[in-house]
């Protein structure tokens, strides 16, 4: 499993926020520069993230 929202490190909402928000605001800066491609790719992987880290079902 790549991201796993059990481990410790990722129990502060902190550190769940950051790893969310780095990739999205990069794939913002990107996408405001004109390089659409990289926006995308950072922009679905914050999706990813956001997904992973605050939708996952807990077990």
């Amino acid at each position: 499993m790549w991201i796993d929202p059990q481990h410790p490190i990722f129990q502060p909402l902190l550190v769940r926020l950051l790893v969310v928000a780095v990739p999205l605001i990069a794939g913002a800066g990107a996408f405001a520069t004109g390089w659409v491609f990289p926006g995308a790719g950072l922009t679905i992987l914050g999706g990813f993230l956001f997904r992973r880290l605050f939708l996952s079902d807990i077990r």
